[in-house]
């Protein structure tokens, strides 16, 4: 039998905006620690740094001295080879260093810088300390010196014992049950919860006799104790003893009690009971939905599913019934949501159905709960997982189904930083490594999704009737041309007649209403009357806009804040004018117009405190407000019996921006937040206040015209090759000076100009936002030849290599350069 050589060689990258390997030797120690998808500390440059494992190596490179690990930080891998497979794609086709990836992929605090603290359990037998002491000398010291001292810092013990991979040591320890590592990562928090409770000792009767009657804290203690059943939190006790911890030290000297401690798991919806759900029966469309994704499930998966449901159709009920399906396989499932306001609905409707199976996953958790979460699905203890798109990334055992809900949401899409990945497509290529199967759904589907229908790569699932045949809701038009010329108030521009008649119809009724408007703020433009002075940002080029609380102006792109001026710095003049409606503006004239209405506002504004989006949320759905006002957050998902009534306050906000999706994201917003009305018994209405009331996304939307409108868009795209008929890519460029920062563009377009990658070259010019954080933008716009570069494998090649290129020649280092694949905004 041949036994097998362990390599000596890893290959390790970093989260870094570079994609290159680097190759480590591996002492002799920890070889058979060091496997892919464990970090590592290794040298780097004047530093040691962490890096992941991605490749075992047999050979190293030619003529290179190699530096050898420090240590392993991890006893199992972090990243499985399913997901190191996906971020290695992730990697590829995005253009980003795979260490970016890789860092994304995994919870926030695991990437933390920490300080470890290393406490005595017990003491290993003579037989196991003997063995140590051969074959594990590190492990042996360290095993003598917490004899001495029982709690004792990590980096005490590496100076110690002489060892530069103690942690590896330690994990070895851990896992045999002698000593526990406690981690405090930035911020100060642990990354295990452990609670100290207190019990009694096991001869506490015989000792209990030495407590003094007069002793009254002590006894107190006791009786507490006794209270919980001989068990409890220790902070607890105290506080129902009323007693200091010096009596409870006491008693430990007595031999009366004793402490332990217990990991407690960090829930961010610990409290949310859910009792479970009625037995549901489905509706026709329902079952006929459910035809061929069973099958899938069941089987060999083929092509993902697009649900095209109407709002109210009851997509998430076949969604629920997949994922029963899934799991009575012995499979997990992922279900994205676009945005954090709509997880606490989801959340419910899962957990009523799968109970505690049910984990969440979002940027609102604390970074404790995130990896509590995390863990409870690595070890297999959860096997459905919720969250927006970062969930894509959840380390379920074995993925059975993957779910994308409002699959057309721009949310998917990541823009601010590396990796710039798009989770619905991510979605679909974790499902197939996977051999999963996968179900995008949407009342509006994109209109990439719905063409890949077309050409039969996805396959369709249309869902045309609402539940219990409830009529979709009543869309009109409101021309606020002629709205304006009525001129009767400050509301004139914001509240037409038919929409304020009909919101008081529904509070006579007891009805609930949901008014959006896609601004926050109170109001846009602050400019003098006279003069026409507009207050802009110092960073950016873009005006401030005026916020209520604090009387101040804040720009929305770098968070500049700045008094609201009393007179104009130009001219001195007192008619300082807010221009613009934003949701404040809204919330203040419909509190005057309709003073015992109750109102709630949800914007970014409401929403940034913990829990703020269930708060709101759940308050609205038990009637403790009438009038629900707020930005895209309130359009989605969302299902409230009472609303009979949606009002548009200005549909035109996005309408006109210069991107060539303005027209799609706004078909798809008015759409979605129509849908919120009328979902139970009454006829829901939708009210839309416009400027360009005869603008063919309007008319589509007032219809519920889907095919219409998708027609319409792709005569339009078709002709300028824009996707789904050509693929994009985006790069741009930042810098303090608008001269260098067009140097290093002009220069990036030139080694693009000499390869041939496919594609027409639009630019360098000017980004729409020219300046923003005190840094001015120039990019360039690729467009791929779809008919000769299908999967735009070319035009990424060219764009990679034109990259290295730039690195090799530019002198211009300070230049940021971001590469955007698949853009979904060029703004």
């Amino acid at each position: 039998m041949q036994t097998e050589i362990l390599a000596m060689f890893v290959n390790v990258v970093f989260d870094l905006p570079i994609n290159q390997r680097f190759t480590y030797d591996v002492p002799e120690s920890i070889v058979d620690a060091v496997q892919p998808g464990v970090r590592v500390l290794v040298p780097f440059g004047p530093r040691k740094t962490t890096g992941y494992v991605v490749e075992l190596v047999d050979k190293p490179p030619q003529d290179v001295e190699l530096k050898a690990i420090a240590d392993v930080l991890d006893t199992r891998p972090l990243i499985t080879d399913e997901i190191m497979r996906l971020c290695e794609w992730i990697s590829s086709y995005y253009l980003c260093g795979l260490g970016e990836v890789l860092r994304t992929a995994l919870p926030a605090g695991l990437t933390l810088e920490r300080k470890r603290v290393v406490q005595l359990v017990k003491m290993p037998d003579s037989v196991t300390m003997a063995r140590m002491r051969k074959r594990a000398p590190v492990q042996f010291q360290v095993m003598k010196l917490l004899q001495k001292n029982k709690k004792i810092r990590a980096d005490v013990l590496q100076k110690k014992t002489g060892s530069s991979g103690i942690l590896h040591s330690l994990l070895r320890l851990q896992e045999g049950g002698y000593i526990r590592i406690t981690e405090k990562m930035e911020g100060g928090f642990s990354l295990e919860q452990h609670i100290r409770y207190l019990k009694f000792a096991p001869d506490a009767d015989k000792h209990r006799e030495r407590v003094s009657p007069r002793a009254t804290k002590m006894l107190a203690i006791l009786e507490a104790l006794e209270k919980k059943g001989g068990s409890g939190r220790v902070q607890e006790i105290l506080r129902q003893a009323r007693a200091p911890s010096s009596s409870l030290k006491r008693l430990i000297e007595l031999g009366v009690v004793e402490t332990y401690e217990r990991h407690v798991e960090r829930d961010y919806y610990g409290d949310l009971i859910v009792p479970p759900a009625p037995e549901f029966v489905l509706t026709a469309e329902q079952k006929a939905a459910l035809e061929p994704i069973l099958p899938s499930i069941e089987g060999e998966p083929d092509k993902p599913f697009l649900i095209h449901g109407v709002t109210g159709s009851g997509k998430t009920q076949v969604y629920i019934e997949a994922v029963r399906a899934t799991l009575k396989r012995g499979r997990d499932a992922i279900i994205l949501v676009p945005e954090i306001a709509l997880t606490p609905q989801m959340v419910r409707r899962f957990r009523s159905v799968f109970q505690q199976e049910v984990a969440v996953l979002h940027s609102r958790m604390s970074n404790g709960e995130r990896y509590d979460a995390w863990l409870k699905i690595r070890n297999g203890r959860a096997r459905v997982v919720v969250g927006p798109r970062s969930a894509i990334f959840a380390p379920v055992q074995n993925l059975g189904l993957v779910v994308v809900d409002e699959e057309h949401e721009s949310s998917y899409k990541q823009t601010d930083n590396a990796p710039r990945y798009h989770a619905r497509d991510v979605a679909i290529v974790r499902a197939r490594l996977a051999g999963a199967t996968a179900i995008l759904g949407s009342a509006t589907p994109s209109m990439e999704s719905y063409y890949n229908v077309r050409i039969g790569k996805y396959r369709l699932i249309e869902m045309t009737r609402r539940i219990d045949d409830i009529p979709m809701p009543k869309v009109m038009l409101v021309n606020m041309v002629k709205e304006k010329r009525k001129d009767r108030d400050e509301s004139s521009g914001v509240l037409s007649d038919m929409l304020a008649k009909k919101i008081d119809e529904k509070l006579e009724r007891q009805e609930q209403v949901i008014i959006l408007q896609n601004r926050r703020g109170y109001a846009s433009v602050v400019q003098c009357g006279e003069c026409g002075h507009v207050e802009m940002c110092p960073n950016c080029n873009i005006s401030m806009s005026y916020h209520l609380r604090g009387l101040r102006m804040r720009c929305h792109y770098c968070n500049e804040s700045q008094k609201a001026p009393d007179l104009c710095p130009q001219c001195g003049s007192v008619a300082i004018r807010y221009r613009g409606v934003g949701t404040q503006k809204v919330e203040r004239l419909f509190e005057e117009r309709f003073p015992k209405a109750r109102i709630v506002r949800m914007d970014l504004d409401t929403t940034r405190g913990r829990k703020s989006h269930d708060r709101i949320l759940q308050d609205f759905a038990e009637y403790k407000y009438d009038i629900l006002i707020g930005t895209q957050m309130v359009a989605k998902g969302l299902d409230f019996p009472r609303v009979t009534l949606v009002g548009v306050i200005s549909a035109d906000t996005g309408l006109y921006l210069p991107d060539f999706r303005a027209s799609e994201r706004t078909f798809q917003l008015l759409t979605q937040v129509a849908g919120r009305a009328g979902r139970k018994d009454a006829q829901g209405e939708v009210i839309i206040q416009t400027y360009s009331p005869d603008h063919i996304c309007l008319q589509c939307a007032r219809e519920h015209d889907f095919k219409r409108f998708f027609y319409h868009e792709m005569h339009e795209r078709r002709s300028l090759q824009y996707p789904p008929f050509g693929r994009l890519a985006l790069i741009q460029f930042r810098h303090e000076n608008e001269r260098t920062t067009l140097e290093a563009a002009m220069l990036f377009a030139g080694l693009l100009k000499k390869l041939d990658g496919e594609y027409s070259l639009l630019g360098p010019s000017p980004s729409p936002l020219t300046r923003l954080q005190n840094q001015y933008r120039f990019q360039i716009i690729l467009k791929n030849n779809r008919t000769k570069d299908p999967a735009a494998s070319k035009m990424r090649a060219a764009i990679d290599q034109a990259t290295k290129e730039y690195k090799k020649v530019t002198r211009i280092s300070r230049v940021r350069m971001s590469i955007d694949i698949d853009p979904l905004v060029i703004l």
